[in-house]
C-alpha cells in the first residue's frame, strides 16, 4: 500500500476496513514496463525473476544491526477451489511437516533453532494466496542462504504423507471450532452475498468440518503439484541484506527447480451482470437486523495513472457519501435506527458501494433507503467538503515524503507485500507526491458528481436482509425492488429535508443549500489560582539515581522526573495512586462506574455545549485506567503543552461533579446488562472467577442498582481521586527560566488539591486447595480446558522480568506436547505473572479441543506444567538471551517503557536503581537460574482446573 493510500485509510477506517477481503496479483516483469501509462516502481527495490519464473523485490534497509525479513507468496487461496474450500488452507499446515530434508518435520526442526511458530516464521491462506513470513533476529540460527534453503524444502519438496496428514487433520479442525462464533459466521454470509456470482462467494479459507475430514492425501498432493510451483511465486526480502547475495541464495535453493508455467486463474476478477442479487443474511445464534442495498462497479489497475486518479476518486467519494448519508439523517429520522455507507474494493478491478440501514422492519429499511439513495442520486456530495478533503489529501502528499523517511525494514516488507497483492506499484515517495498532486489538480468536483451517478446507475445492485436468528421475514422481489427505485427516481429531493416519509416522498424543484455550521471557537480553562488560592510548594529536589530527581507536592504527592530524550521532546506522563476498584471501602462495579462516569463528565462551571466543544478541541489528553491495584492516569505533551494539561488536571478533580443523567444512564445500561442472556462462554467465565477467587460480586444486582444514588457514585470517585499520587515524567528537563522550572507546574496545578490515603487494597486471591470441576455449557461440538494456578512468591521488577523469559518456553512446552505430539488442539494460551498487589505467581493455561479429549489434554498439560523443571534443563539459552537483548533495545526506544519501569523501581525500592540493574537482566538468564524458577513454582500451591463440555442432551 502506498504511502498516500495508507494515511488515508487511516483517515477513513471504516471505508477501507468494513469487509476483509483478500485481493490478488500477478507478478510484471521490470522489462514490460515501459508504456508511459504505467507507474514505476521505487528504484532503490531490486526487482527481478529467476529463469524457472520466481519473481523477487529486495530491499536492503542498509542500516546495520537490521535483521531481515521475507515474506514467500504463493499465487494459490480458497478461490482456485471447489465449494467449499479448504484445501489451500490445509496445505499450508502440510508444509509444516515431514520434508526431503527435515523427515522430523519442519516443526521440530524451527524448534531446534530456538524458533516459534507464530514469532519467527507463520503462514496464513487468504482466498487468492498464501503467505510464509519470516521474521529474523540479530545474528540469528540462519543466514539468508539457511532461510531460502528452508522456505525451498518446506514449499517444493513436502513429502504431504497420509500419517502427517492424519494427525494434523485434527489440529485444522481444532483451528475450525475457533473460527465459528457467531461473528465468524455472520461475516462469512455477508461475503458471500456481496460477491454472489462468483468463486469468491462458494469458498472460504478453512472451509467446513465436512470437507476437512473428507479430504485425501492425494487431493492435497495434486494441489501442491499445481500451484506450488517458482512461476506461481514470488519472495520478499527486506533488512540489512545484500541483494547479490539473496539472489544467489535464491537462485541455488529454488532455481533447480523446473520451469513451469503459472496456472491460469480466469476466475480471479469478480464478474458483474445485470440485475438485482436479492439474499438473505441469517445465523441461528444471529441477533443483528439490517438492509443492505449496494452497487457492483468496475474499477482499474492500479498500476497505471489513470489507476491512481481512479482510486484518489474513489477515496473522495467514500468520504463525501459517508458524510452526506450523515448529513441526511433528519430525512430517515424515526423510520429506522440509522444508517451507514462503506465503499470497499471487492476484489481487484472490483468495487462495492454498500448502504446498510439498522432496523428490524425490512421493507420500511429497504425503502428508505432506496430514497435516500436517490437524494444523494440528485444532489451529490458537497462542494465546500470536497475542497476542504482535497486540501487533506494534498497536505498528506507532501507530509509524506518526510514520513517516508523514516520507514523501518518491516514497514517496506509491509508495503511491498500489500502492493503486489493489490496489484499496485510502490513508487518513489517524491514521484507519489508529484504524481499525487498532479492528479488532484485535474480531479474536479463535478468529475466527482458524474463519478458518483455512474456508480450509483450501475447495472449489478444487490440487495440482503440480514434477520435474527428466529425471526421468519419474506425477501422483496427484484421486480419490487426496481418499481420502488423508479418510482422514487420520479421524485425530486432535497439535499435535506425534514420529516419525509417513506410512502410520499417529498419533491422539490430546486436543490437547497446545505448550511455549514462554522466550528465552535476553543476554549481555554481559567487558571487554576482562581480557584485553589496560592501554588503549592516543591520541597528540595532529591538525587534518585540514574538522571532521575524527585520532589514533594505539599498535599503529599510525589513528583519523580527522569531527564532523558525522547521523539519530539515530548514528556510522557503518569498519575499512579493506590488501590484501584479492588478496595475495601467500595465493590469493584462501584469503584469503576465511578471513575468512568467522572471521567465522561463536564466541568461544573461550564454548560453542556461548553463542555462538547472543549471535548472535541482539547489535546493533549488524559486517558484513565482504574486497574485492580491502581488508578493510572497518563498524556503525552510537550513542554509548552504542560501547562494546560495539568490544569485540567486540577480542575477535573476540583470542579466535575457528576449528574442524575449520568446516574440514570448507568441504571439503565446495567438493567439491560441484568436482563440479558449471556452467552454460554460469558457464563463459565463468571461461574470460574467465582470457582477461582470465591463468590465476589463482579456486577451488580437489581436491588443495588435500585438503592443506588447519585451521592454513592459521587464519594466513591471523590475517594478514589484523593489517594496520593505519584506522578511520573520521561522526557528532557529544560533549565529553569526566570527561576521557574517545569517541575513548578506540578505545584502550581495540583499541589493543593487535597489527597488523603483512605481506602484500603483487598487484592484478588485465588481460594486455596486444588480443585477440579466439570460443566456442561456448549451448544455445539466443542470442548475447553482451563487450568489457573498459583504459588507464592514475592515480587520484584527483576523477578518479574525473568519470569517473563521463562513464559513462552512453558508455552512452546506445552504445545509440543498438546499439538505436535498429540494432535489434539490448535493454540495453547498461557499467561504467568508475578503479582506485586498478591505477592502471587499466577498462571493461566486454556485451550479448546474435541470434546471426547478433554479429559486426557487437560491430565496432559497438568504433566507438563508439573514436569517444568525437567523439560528445560539442558536448554540453550544462548539464543534466549539475545532474544532478550533484542526485545530491549527495542522496548528502550519507547518513552513508556521508561515510565512504566521507573514506576516498578519507586514501587520496590523507593528510587531509581531497577533502570540500572536492567539492562543485566538478560545476562542473568543463566540454565540455573531457569531451572530454579522452574523448581520453585512446582508444585503448585493452589489450582483450579475447569473442564466444560457440550449439554447433555434432555
Amino acid at each position: 500500500m502506498t504511502s498516500l493510500f495508507r494515511s488515508l485509510a487511516a483517515l477513513s477506517f471504516s471505508v477501507f476496513c468494513a469487509v476483509f477481503l483478500t485481493l490478488s496479483f500477478v507478478p510484471v516483469p521490470a522489462q514490460e514496463q515501459d508504456s508511459a501509462d504505467l507507474l514505476e516502481w521505487d528504484p532503490r527495490l531490486v526487482r527481478g525473476t529467476l529463469d524457472n519464473g520466481l519473481s523477487y523485490v529486495i530491499h536492503d534497509s542498509k542500516r546495520e544491526g537490521d535483521p531481515y525479513n521475507i515474506r514467500l507468496i504463493v499465487n494459490a487461496g480458497s478461490v482456485d477451489e471447489a465449494a467449499p474450500g479448504g484445501l489451500a488452507h490445509i496445505l499450508e499446515h502440510m508444509v509444516f511437516q515431514s520434508t526431503k530434508a527435515h523427515p522430523e518435520t519442519i516443526h521440530r526442526y524451527i524448534a531446534r533453532l530456538g524458533w516459534r511458530t507464530g514469532v519467527q516464521i507463520n503462514a496464513m491462506t487468504r482466498d487468492t494466496e498464501t503467505q510464509f513470513m519470516v521474521r529474523t533476529r540479530p545474528h540469528d540460527a540462519l543466514d539468508v542462504d539457511g532461510v531460502m534453503a528452508l522456505l525451498a524444502d518446506m514449499l517444493l519438496a513436502p513429502v504431504l504423507s497420509a500419517d502427517d496428514w492424519s494427525r494434523e487433520r485434527q489440529v485444522i479442525l481444532e483451528e475450525l471450532r475457533l473460527n465459528s462464533s457467531v461473528a465468524e459466521r455472520v461475516n462469512r454470509l455477508k461475503k458471500a452475498q456481496v460477491r454472489n456470482g462468483s468463486n469468491y462467494a462458494a469458498t472460504t479459507p478453512i472451509g467446513t468440518r465436512e470437507r476437512i475430514e473428507a479430504v485425501g492425501i492425494d487431493e492435497i498432493q495434486a494441489f501442491h503439484e499445481r500451484f506450488y510451483r517458482p512461476s506461481n511465486m514470488t519472495v520478499i526480502v527486506s533488512g540489512r541484506v545484500d541483494p547479490a547475495t539473496v539472489v544467489a541464495a535464491l537462485d541455488r535453493h529454488f532455481g533447480s527447480y523446473p520451469s513451469l508455467s503459472a496456472p491460469e486463474r480466469p476466475y480471479l476478477v469478480l464478474p458483474l451482470r445485470p440485475g438485482i442479487h436479492i439474499g438473505r443474511v441469517q445465523d441461528p445464534a444471529g441477533m443483528s437486523s439490517r438492509v443492505t442495498y449496494a452497487f457492483r462497479v468496475s474499477a482499474p489497475k492500479r498500476d497505471t495513472i489513470d489507476g491512481l486518479r481512479f482510486y484518489l476518486e474513489k477515496y473522495f467519494l467514500g468520504r463525501l457519501i459517508r458524510d452526506r448519508i450523515s448529513a441526511q439523517s433528519s430525512a430517515f429520522s424515526g423510520e429506522v435506527e440509522g444508517l451507514t455507507f462503506v465503499l470497499q474494493e471487492t476484489t481487484n478491478e472490483r468495487l462495492t458501494l454498500a448502504f446498510a440501514a439498522k432496523t428490524h422492519d425490512h421493507d420500511m429499511g429497504l425503502a428508505v433507503l432506496l430514497r435516500e439513495v436517490e437524494r444523494l442520486r440528485q444532489n451529490g456530495v458537497s462542494e465546500t467538503e470536497f475542497a476542504a478533503l482535497r486540501e487533506k489529501v494534498a497536505d498528506i502528499a507532501r507530509r509524506n515524503v518526510k514520513a517516508a523517511g523514516s520507514r523501518t525494514y518491516q514497514t517496506w516488507e509491509d508495503k511491498i507485500a500489500s502492493s503486489l497483492v493489490q496489484g499496485k506499484v510502490l513508487t518513489h515517495p517524491e514521484t507519489e507526491r508529484d504524481q499525487i498532486l498532479a492528479a488532484l489538480d485535474e480531479i474536479t468536483f463535478e468529475d466527482l458528481n458524474r463519478r458518483l451517478v455512474e456508480w450509483l446507475g450501475a447495472a449489478d445492485r444487490l440487495v440482503y436482509y440480514q434477520v435474527p436468528g428466529s425471526v421468519q421475514r419474506e425477501l422483496p422481489t427484484e421486480e419490487h425492488v426496481m418499481s420502488l427505485e423508479a418510482g422514487f427516481a420520479r421524485q425530486r429531493f432535497s439535499p435535506v429535508t425534514e420529516g419525509v416519509g417513506v410512502s410520499v416522498p417529498e419533491a422539490k424543484d430546486e436543490d437547497e443549500e446545505l448550511e455549514v455550521e462554522e466550528p465552535t471557537a476553543r476554549l481555554e480553562l481559567p487558571e487554576m489560582s482562581e480557584a485553589t488560592g496560592d501554588a503549592g510548594r516543591l520541597s528540595a529536589p532529591e538525587d534518585l539515581g540514574k538522571g532521575v530527581i524527585g520532589w514533594r507536592l505539599e498535599n503529599g504527592d510525589r513528583l519523580v522526573w527522569l531527564d532523558r530524550p525522547t521523539p519530539g521532546d515530548k514528556l510522557t506522563i503518569k498519575a499512579l495512586s493506590e488501590p484501584g476498584f479492588e478496595n475495601r471501602q467500595y465493590p469493584s462495579w462501584l469503584s469503576q462506574a465511578a471513575i468512568q462516569l467522572w471521567d465522561q463528565s463536564g466541568f461544573d462551571f461550564w454548560t453542556e455545549t461548553e463542555n462538547a466543544s472543549y471535548r472535541e478541541n482539547k489535546d493533549p489528553k488524559w486517558s484513565v485506567a482504574l486497574k485492580p491495584g491502581e488508578l493510572d492516569i497518563a498524556a503525552i505533551a510537550s513542554p509548552e503543552e504542560l501547562s494546560s494539561l495539568l490544569r485540567a488536571y486540577g480542575h477535573k478533580i476540583l470542579h466535575v461533579s457528576l449528574s442524575a443523567d449520568a446516574l440514570s444512564a448507568f441504571r439503565s445500561q446495567m438493567g439491560e446488562d441484568l436482563a440479558r442472556d449471556f452467552t454460554p462462554s460469558q457464563k463459565l467465565a463468571m461461574q470460574v472467577n467465582a470457582w477461582r477467587f470465591g463468590n465476589t460480586a463482579t456486577r451488580p444486582d437489581a436491588r443495588d442498582l435500585e438503592h443506588l444514588t447519585l451521592q454513592d457514585l459521587s464519594e466513591a470517585a471523590a475517594n478514589i481521586l484523593m489517594q496520593p499520587v505519584t506522578w511520573l515524567v520521561v522526557g528532557p528537563r529544560p533549565q529553569p527560566a526566570a527561576g521557574f522550572g517545569l517541575e513548578s507546574l506540578f505545584a502550581r496545578h495540583v499541589g493543593r488539591i487535597p489527597r488523603q490515603a483512605t481506602l484500603g487494597p483487598v487484592p484478588s486471591r485465588q481460594v486455596d486447595g486444588h480443585r477440579k470441576e466439570t460443566v456442561h455449557v456448549y451448544e455445539q461440538a466443542m470442548a475447553s480446558v482451563r487450568l489457573l494456578g498459583s504459588t507464592d512468591m514475592e515480587w520484584s521488577p527483576e523477578k518479574a522480568f525473568l519470569l517473563s523469559a521463562l513464559t513462552p518456553l512453558t508455552q512452546t512446552a506445552l504445545k509440543d506436547e498438546l499439538r505436535l505430539r498429540l494432535g489434539g488442539v490448535y493454540s495453547v494460551a498461557f499467561e504467568m505473572t508475578l503479582s506485586p498487589w498478591t505477592d502471587r505467581l499466577e498462571l493461566d493455561v486454556s485451550f479448546t479441543c474435541a470434546p471426547d479429549r478433554a479429559e486426557e489434554l487437560a491430565l496432559a498439560a497438568r504433566t507438563v506444567l508439573d514436569d517444568l523443571p525437567n523439560r528445560l534443563t539442558g536448554m540453550q539459552l544462548d539464543r534466549l538471551r539475545e532474544d532478550l537483548r533484542f526485545a530491549e533495545s527495542g522496548r528502550l526506544e519507547d518513552p513508556n517503557t521508561w515510565v512504566r519501569r521507573l514506576g516498578l523501581s519507586l514501587r520496590s525500592y523507593g528510587d531509581a536503581r531497577y533502570l540500572e540493574t536492567m539492562a543485566q537482566l538478560a545476562d542473568r538468564l543463566t540454565q540455573d537460574r531457569i531451572e530454579a524458577l522452574a523448581q520453585s513454582l512446582i508444585p503448585l500451591a493452589r489450582s483450579l482446573t475447569v473442564i466444560a463440555l457440550p449439554r447433555k442432551a434432555p
